[in-house]
């Protein structure tokens, strides 16, 4: 019996440790990837995980992904050996090391390199231990090259030959810092917290969405922490058991200077909230590997720059996702999957775990085209870049015959912007706008433009009583929402540059007033070359806005209002709370419009608000009807399906662009009332249908398309006349049964041209063009018998 009795105990240990694991995942499931998990403890022995997965826990004994296979006797194993070291050589710890292991045969790719056809390099991330070490097991990598950086030291990195005997080298990766920041992580009542995680927000590119922050150290016993920069950022903290702190501002000297030094106290919140759930396409279907991003909209403390660290988390195989170390309150949130479109919205999280969310990606939109210089020759890899209000949707660059492709994009409006550089190192240019939809794949085809180096708008800001102001901020927008954005100095003056080619808007804002809000003084299309002297800021006194969004049965709506104000011309837009309710506070006096917006609802306008200066007006509750599923089924004059056209949901609040699923053309949320169908499609003459839809309808509708006379519309588009031309067909008193909208191709900065290729039923139509600020054109043109190309020249109108 003696000799049992230590089995008998290791059984009923291993029995009691198998129950408590059987609990905790009976009392919480866990979907994997969770997202800024406890201070991490990795050391030399951790597996790394793949670079992507920003601030991301993985399931224990997991490497992620993107981890190589084990190595085959045909190739060895390769292990790399990192530590990370401050200047004087002190070992550096709970700092991001990144390795990016080269393809077979290709250099790992550096920032400016074409994109096209590129293998994709493996990317492996670890945290360094208290003696700054990390090791990475990579295998299969015998005879590469890889990178090696830290979050530590910016753009700063080293190259090394992989090979089976690396495993005997330890690799030193010093940081040569540009920035010292001390200070403490503390609880609210100022006591230090120990072991909180240090993290940096890189200033992201221009074009580039999204940069997620990377952990650079952690706090001591007593929460103090000292850390060596060769970048600057926004830098605060997480722990375990509070709510991440907000986020602070680091500069960095300038190269070659003594380093800059700042002193910060990060305070960590009293609670955090955990937000799960699970994200399907159009279909409801699961979405594996979709990436979920997080960002509060909280008010930012007046000392900091963010009120809390954005996060980053990936959905798993069933699309469920777990995001924790959140700041509780208002968040807005960015789902992004390959082969679906980009989902975004605002929602509120309360303290603890939040009930589950469902989020369900659209169907995705593309893109292509192929870039040109002046002379039409290709541009190899120029950079296209996809924005909406928002910001930077997408990017890539072409390839060497210029082409090029974005993928993944939502319907409706985006801008699109062109950059490269020439072999004499000028910088070229394009802009323009596309709309976008899941039936069609439109093309634009951008002919880059020199841009001057010293294109700059210069003046000088006063208020009404001819006061000098300083510290605001000036931007200018051009063409397709491209913006720049400058300080205007102690004496007023400003330098901003001129976005584009042509004239540019300019907005000023006062100082800590951010620029997504509506500005305090506005100027229309100024002439970067013939610039006024002066700029005088009236004063401006703001009012507030304040109501309820609900649906017909009085549930709440978290809603995304936008806000278009008629006399400064501004597009703004705020979010409902979860319990409906919104405060627009800074909204200019005057006349604005509202356009609510809500997956699953119908959008509703509210026309016509006057503001009166300085007043707090509380609206009417808005109400946002439930609306009808409205599908259909498009054919030929065979029967056969119809792939690809475009629908559209005329209504007395715009147009609704149908998303195609499994077949159909679907309005999910189409509204209730009077609408028109608007059918068209290459080869078919377009059609027109009035019809009416009830509350909570169903829907289903067969529709055969028959075949279309063609003609060729070309367009001569003189300069002034705007960036996107709309072309209108339709028969004298009938409404219009085709419509849209193309970007105009500039060869030399000044007249452009446009080709239309329309599809009607024979008759005779009245083609229209119209361009911006009164320019038009038109002509009656016979769809029959003749086929040659209509000329259209557009006119100001007087």
């Amino acid at each position: 019996m003696k000799g049992q009795r230590p089995l008998l105990a290791a059984t009923a240990l291993c029995l009691l440790l198998g129950i408590g694991w059987w609990v905790r995942c009976q009392a919480e499931p866990a979907p994997p990837v969770p997202i800024g998990g406890p201070p991490s403890t990795a050391g030399a022995n951790d597996a790394p995980r793949p670079a992507d997965a920003s601030l991301e826990r993985l399931p224990d004994g997991g490497a992620g992904p993107r981890q190589s296979p084990p190595p085959t006797a045909a190739d060895a194993l390769v292990t790399l050996r990192v530590r990370v070291v401050a200047s004087d050589d002190a070992p550096l710890d709970g700092v991001e090391v990144d390795v990016e292991v080269a393809a077979d045969g290709v250099a790992s790719a550096g920032a400016d390199e074409a994109e096209a056809d590129r293998p994709a390099p493996a990317r492996y991330t670890a945290i360094t231990d208290r003696e700054g070490r990390v090791r990475f097991e990579l295998g299969r990598c015998a005879g590469r090259t890889a990178q090696l950086r830290t979050a530590l030291s910016g753009d700063g990195s080293r190259t090394v030959a992989l090979t089976p005997t690396t495993v005997d080298t330890e690799i030193v990766l010093p940081i040569a810092h540009r920035a010292l920041v001390t200070g403490s992580v503390v609880d609210g009542s100022g006591v230090g917290i120990a072991g909180a995680e240090l993290l940096l927000l890189p200033w992201g590119e221009p074009d580039a969405p999204l940069p997620a922050p990377r952990r650079v150290g952690r706090s001591g016993a007593d929460g103090r922490f000292q850390l060596q920069l060769a970048t600057g950022g926004r830098l605060g903290a997480q722990h375990d058991r509070y709510g991440p702190s907000p986020l602070h501002l680091v500069k960095a000297a300038p190269r070659g200077g003594p380093p800059s030094t700042t002193n910060l106290q990060l305070q960590l919140a009293d609670a955090m909230a955990r937000l799960h759930g699970c994200v399907v396409d159009a279909a409801g279907r699961p979405v594996a590997a979709a990436r979920i991003y997080l960002r509060s909209t909280n008010p930012t403390p007046r000392s900091a720059e963010l009120p809390a660290p954005p996060r980053w988390c990936t959905a798993d195989a069933g699309g469920e996702f777990l995001a924790d170390q959140l700041a509780p309150g208002a968040v807005q949130y960015e789902v992004r999957a390959a082969g679906h479109g980009l989902l975004r919205g605002p929602r509120t999280l309360v303290a603890g775990r939040n009930p589950p969310v469902r989020l369900q990606l659209p169907p995705a939109c593309a893109v292509t085209g192929i870039a040109t210089d002046v002379d039409g020759q290709p541009l190899d890899a120029a950079r296209i870049v996809a924005n909406d209000s928002s910001g930077p949707i997408a990017s890539t660059r072409t390839a060497a015959d210029g082409s090029y492709r974005l993928v993944d994009l939502p319907s409706g409006p985006v801008a699109l912007v062109a950059t490269a550089r020439a072999d004499h190192g000028a910088k070229l240019q394009a802009a323009a706008e596309v709309e976008l939809a899941p039936s069609r794949v439109p093309t634009w085809n951008p002919q880059l433009q020199p841009v001057a180096a010293d294109r700059q708008l210069r003046s000088q800001l006063f208020d009404h009583r001819g006061q000098a102001l300083a510290g605001h901020t000036v931007v200018a927008q051009g063409s397709g929402r491209m913006r720049a954005t400058a300080p205007t100095n102690v004496d007023g003056t400003f330098a901003v540059g001129a976005p584009g080619t042509g004239l540019i808007d300019v907005g000023v804002f006062a100082p800590g007033r951010p620029t997504n809000l509506f500005a305090n003084g506005v100027w229309r299309q100024l002439d970067p070359a013939n610039p006024p002297a002066r700029l005088e800021l009236e004063p401006i006194v703001f009012g507030t806005l304040i109501g309820r969004v609900e649906t017909s049965d009085r549930q709440p709506v978290q809603a995304t209002i936008g806000v278009w104000h008629e006399r400064t011309g501004e597009y703004v837009e705020f979010h409902s709370s979860a319990d409906g309710t919104f405060r627009l506070g800074e909204v200019p006096p005057g006349r604005v419009s509202l356009h609510c917006a809500a997956a699953g609802l119908p959008a509703h306008k509210v026309h016509d608000v006057m503001v009166p200066e300085g007043s707090v007006l509380e609206l009417p509750t808005i109400v946002m009807a439930a609306g009808a599923r409205f599908s259909v089924v498009v054919t030929d004059a065979n029967g056969a399906p119809a792939t690809g056209c475009e629908l559209r949901l005329l209504g007395p609040d715009g147009a609704l662009q149908a998303t195609w699923e499994q077949g159909e053309y679907v309005f999910a949320a189409a509204p209730a009332g009077p609408v028109q169908l608007q059918i068209s499609g290459p080869g078919f003459a377009p059609v027109l249908e009035a019809l009416t839809l009830q509350p909570g309808q169903a829907l289903r509708r067969e529709v055969r398309l028959m075949q279309g006379v063609r003609r060729r519309v070309l367009v001569q588009v003189p300069a002034g006349a705007g960036d996107t031309i709309t072309l209108r067909v339709q028969q004298a008193g009938q409404p219009t049964p085709f419509q849209t909208t193309a970007p105009v191709v500039r060869p030399n900065g000044g007249g452009g041209a446009l080709h239309f290729e329309v599809w009607m039923a024979p008759g005779t139509y009245q083609i229209t063009a119209i361009g911006s600020s009164g320019w038009v054109g038109q002509k009656p043109v016979e769809f029959g018998h003749d086929s040659s190309d209509v000329q259209i020249v557009l006119q100001r109108n007087r």
